[in-house]
């Protein structure tokens, strides 16, 4: 019954949602209401991403805040939204580098740094989707979605088009944007704003969830079924690999797999189909077989 009228909405896609896995940044005024929406939508698997706390200032704008002034954010968070997987991190350059994304249908951005937006954007532009300025502005109308180099009228934006330029990046990916101008030069900030910017983050992220279509170069091994039971196989440049959700680690099993058009696992056997051929990798002598 709870996702009863989303359901009725989204039809068959909303077995999309359910399996999907978002990476959520930032749980502030905008990741906030951002988790609200994808928790309320069905999204099946939610990771958030912060190390900030609650204080005083955020309870103009940010969901529950009032209710754990001290708390972690992500902590906190959890008592709200039971299903959620929590890391409490520090998002800088570092992390986004040592970090792996390969497990995430999408990456949601709603931190306030610059070098770690540029970093994700290096990183994962095919499936991010980021956040730009929202404070010092009171008008929820003039918030937009383009790619990022088709962003205007906010200088954070401004900003973050002109170092991924000065890098040479070229890419596209989607990013949230008001054309308004700053109100004021000190802080300031309207939740019927900074809740649009994450209203509209989970709208962009449902969006992208239904038009992703099925990787034919990925599958997973059933607990039970024999050798690896529970974990993902996926090729990615040319390279089998297994991930672990346990350990969120990725290991390389077979390299040079050039040219694949799908892959699927019965017990031990892994096979890889191409054009003209199989390939069958024995997950227990690690190794293929004729």
């Amino acid at each position: 019954m709870r996702y009863e009228r989303i359901k009725n909405l989204l039809g068959e896609d909303f077995s999309k949602l359910e399996d999907a896995k978002v990476l959520l940044l930032g749980v502030g005024g905008v990741g906030g209401h951002c988790l609200d929406c994808l928790s309320r939508s069905g999204v099946g698997e939610i990771t958030i991403v912060d190390f900030d706390s609650y204080d005083l200032s955020n309870q103009n704008r940010q969901l529950w805040s009032e209710l754990h002034e001290g708390e972690l954010k992500v902590e906190a968070l959890k008592k709200h939204y039971p299903d959620i997987k929590i890391i409490n991190a520090h998002i800088d350059e570092e992390w986004v580098q040592n970090f792996n994304f390969d497990e995430y249908d999408v990456i949601l951005d709603a931190i306030d740094d610059i070098k770690p937006k540029l970093a994700l954007a290096q990183k994962c532009y095919k499936k991010l989707i980021s956040s730009f300025g929202c404070a010092k502005r009171l008008d929820p109308t003039k918030v937009h979605v383009d790619d990022v180099f088709k962003s205007y009228g906010d200088k954070f934006g401004s900003k973050i088009r002109y170092e991924l330029r000065k890098r040479g990046f070229k890419k596209k990916y989607k990013v949230i944007f008001s054309s308004e101008e700053a109100l004021v030069k000190d802080k300031g900030s309207f939740i019927g704003v900074t809740a649009t910017f994450g209203l509209v983050l989970c709208s962009e992220a449902i969006k992208m969830i239904r038009e992703k279509k099925a990787n034919p170069l990925t599958c997973r091994g059933i607990i039970g079924d024999g050798c690896g039971g529970g974990r993902d196989f996926f090729i990615k440049d040319e390279t089998l690999f297994a991930y672990d959700e346990t350990s969120k680690e990725s290991m390389i099993l077979l390299e040079g797999v050039r040219d694949a058009k799908k892959i699927n696992k019965c017990g031990c056997i892994i096979t890889i189909e191409y054009q003209d051929k199989r390939v069958k990798f024995d997950l227990s002598q690690m190794s293929v077989i004729n």
